[in-house]
């Protein structure tokens, strides 16, 4: 009785007279029915549009707040599912009730009313299995790059393992040529410099940069 839901349209309906007054109950439960059915349409374009949106994100910036987009929107297809499910099931039995109540003009609409609530559901599940996409492919993001950075810091050890090496050598208490010479200590800097630009040379050479 209350407005503001679903079923205003009827309601509007209703208000105009025509065929909606013209014909019995049966026909108003189809109107009923088609409405909730519209409304299953516009909340799985919402989810949809959600989807494309979070899958962007997850493209170029695959945050742990995308995460929880992709579960909210999971959740909402799953109540979705479980909303659309009954309504296909009521329809299809009260398209095959043997009722006087239901007249024969009644039943096309009644039968198209149960192909767009299977067709809502198709949606539905589709939705669901492009979410599962979406969050595979924010996993693989987030192994992407932490490759990434393994491969960097990798790449910082290697260039500073010989460098520990050599100044670890030249570190020792014991004698080491260029001790007592007074470039000895630029001399080895220009080996450990020489040493860096040689590797990362090689690296960027190798495309690992």
């Amino acid at each position: 009785q209350d407005p503001g839901d679903v079923f205003d349209p009827v309601r509007a309906r209703l208000r105009t007279g025509g065929s909606i007054r013209r014909r019995g109950a049966d026909y108003l439960a189809f109107a009923l029915a088609d409405v909730i059915i519209d409304g299953y349409f516009a909340a799985l374009e919402a989810a949809g549009d959600a989807v494309e949106a979070i899958e962007e994100l997850v493209v170029d910036r695959p945050a742990p707040a995308v995460q929880f987009r992709i579960t909210a929107v999971r959740r909402e297809l799953l109540l979705l599912r479980r909303a659309i499910w009954p309504v296909r099931e009521a329809i299809a039995a009260f398209e095959r009730t043997d009722s006087p109540l239901l007249h024969a003009d009644t039943r096309p609409y009644l039968r198209d009313a149960h192909d767009h609530a299977v067709q809502a559901l198709d949606i539905a599940e589709s939705l669901r299995d492009l979410v599962s996409g979406v969050m595979d492919l924010y996993v693989s993001s987030l192994s992407n790059r932490m490759n990434e950075v393994m491969k960097v810091l990798a790449v910082v050890s290697v260039v500073f393992l010989p460098l520990t090496l050599v100044s670890g050598i030249f570190g020792m208490n014991v004698a080491l040529p260029w001790q007592d010479n007074p470039h000895g200590f630029w001399l080895v800097m220009g080996i450990m410099g020489m040493l860096s630009t040689v590797m990362l040379a090689y690296f960027k050479h190798k495309r690992w940069l």
